[in-house]
């Protein structure tokens, strides 16, 4: 199994074009003998699948679906006293 997790080809800020091409040649010759491949996004595995001709990678999201049903705990307005009018946006990353 290939885990492409994000994309590799320029995931390294100001890197050569030659290394770039390097990337690029040994994931074009390697993800043709991985069993599956599988990535983060859905915009991800359509560049991949178009890049290399290969079918489409599995979606393994990085985050589960939203189910209002799991937690309804307040922890962070408790915590931080927030009014219930406030609406809170959490950034993990």
């Amino acid at each position: 199994i290939y885990d492409t997790h994000e994309f590799a080809i320029n995931d390294v800020p100001y890197e050569s074009k030659k290394r770039q091409k390097a990337k690029f040649y040994t994931e074009r010759f390697f993800i043709k003998y991985a069993d599956k491949v599988i990535t983060v996004s859905e915009s991800i595995a359509k560049e991949y699948q178009a890049l290399y001709g290969i079918k489409k990678p599995y979606l393994l999201l990085n985050c589960p679906k939203y189910n209002p049903e799991i937690c309804q705990d307040n922890v962070f307005r408790s915590l931080f006293k927030l009014p219930e009018s406030s609406l809170i946006f959490l950034y993990q990353g």
